[in-house]
């Protein structure tokens, strides 16, 4: 499991950008008030962390590794440090395939990782890389193990080894005899590409992801590097559908997300979350119990009032005497939040909330359930989404682009929408 995830950590490394300073954007935490006390800056700190922080952003992370290294034991309190060993640490794991080494930089990697969250660095990104070396992705990738020809699992070990040191021309000619070998071989596609891309040669980057995508249409990683080939193109619209097709395709993944943030960062443009906040229901005291903000309007209550009976259902005693609530599926929520919507049918605009206005907007659009798929913590979200999708992926697109992404309207601050938390 550590050495799939690696490979993709070394992978999904080349498509960020490391913060100028990241430690701008650290919150206060207990662990960084602790570290505080042994912060010991050298006369040469600040030109050592811009030498890192450059050396980082132009993909040479092994050449960051002692940089940042140094700067860490200079000032254990900055996470944004941390996150920059850690990108070296990656870098040189995938030299060492195959060796006690490979373990010890793979998880003291890890633990840097983990150590910038508590520093306060809780980034989309640390945190789903995190998540991405634990094996948790919220992600259909398997990686490494997809292949059963042995042959082509070292070619790719190979390639990985070379890209590791940044030599790209040797990693591509791996990376594709690891394709000529298994032609099925979704992974080796995907780094192939990403040895193009690396090399500067987005067109050839592309074919690659094509190829990729052509095996399976429902992984989210070559949408994210195309989109990434694409905006280093100039190509900005096209860049944007590939980090939606990306999102549609896996949205319970961080990454696929972080994607799409990194573009509206760097066009500068709006994103947004649809808010709909429905009241509490839950099952207690042998009764189903409904909690709707206090003081809220008649047209609310009118509303949540439908939806909570609509939750409860035909909830009943069941032979323990107890009465469950029903359990939540995307498709009860969808309908629940339909008949809402629709108890508003003769309510005057200027008596709804903003999130009545959504939900209503949402009906009017058909995009409820998209809504619900793509927003929902519950345990019960993911349940059906393949099939879903599969009908529904040029209107879960569409919902993208109506309610979340703004293109053309200038963000007023910096995207910082949310990734949703990956699924299990």
């Amino acid at each position: 499991m550590k050495r799939r995830c690696s490979a993709l950590a070394i992978l999904a490394l080349s498509s960020f950008t490391f913060a100028q300073n990241p430690q701008t954007a650290q919150t206060e935490t207990p662990a960084h008030k602790a570290a505080m006390a042994n912060v010991h800056h050298e006369a040469d700190f600040d030109a050592k962390r811009k030498q890192a922080v450059d050396l980082v952003n132009s993909h040479h992370d092994l050449e960051a590794l002692p940089l940042c290294a140094d700067l860490v034991r200079q000032d254990p309190a900055d996470g944004g440090l941390a996150e920059c060993y850690a990108h070296g640490l990656i870098a040189r794991a995938g030299t060492e395939i195959g060796t006690p080494e490979y373990e010890r930089d793979h998880d003291e990697a890890l633990a840097q990782l983990k150590r910038a969250a508590d520093l306060g660095n809780n980034s989309n990104f640390v945190l789903a890389m995190i998540d991405l070396m634990n094996g948790r992705t919220g992600s259909n990738t398997p990686g490494y193990d997809e292949t059963k020809i042995p042959e082509a699992k070292a070619a790719l070990n190979q390639g990985e080894a070379a890209f590791s040191r940044r030599d790209t021309k040797a990693a591509f000619a791996a990376y594709a005899h690891a394709a000529d070998l298994d032609p099925t071989y979704y992974t080796a596609k995907l780094f192939a590409g990403d040895a193009c891309f690396t090399s500067g040669d987005y067109a050839c980057a592309g074919e690659w992801f094509a190829k990729a995508i052509a095996l399976d249409p429902n992984r989210e990683t070559a949408y994210r590097y195309w989109a990434d080939a694409l905006y280093k193109s100039g190509k900005s619209h096209e860049a944007l559908q590939k980090y939606e097709q990306g999102i549609v395709a896996e949205p319970f993944s961080r990454l696929s997300w972080n994607g799409l943030l990194q573009w509206a960062q760097l066009t500068k443009t709006q994103m947004d979350s649809l808010v709909i906040p429905r009241p509490k229901i839950d099952s207690t005291n042998n009764k189903i119990n409904v909690t709707i903000a206090p003081n809220g309007s008649a047209a609310e209550m009118t509303a949540w009032l439908v939806y909570a009976g609509c939750r409860a259902g035909d909830a009943g005693k069941d032979k323990s005497g107890k009465t469950p609530l029903p359990a939540y599926t995307p498709e009860l929520e969808s309908k629940c939040l339909f008949l809402a919507a629709d108890a508003l049918a003769s309510t005057k605009d200027a008596d709804l909330t903003p999130a009545l206005r959504n939900l209503l907007a949402l009906k009017h659009d058909g995009m409820i359930e998209c809504w619900v798929r793509l927003n929902s913590t519950d345990d019960g979200a993911t349940a059906g989404y393949a099939n879903y999708r599969n009908t529904h992926r040029d209107l879960l697109i569409a919902y993208l682009d109506k309610y979340v992404v703004h293109e053309g309207v200038t963000a007023k601050q910096p995207a910082q929408i949310s990734a949703p938390p990956p699924k299990q």
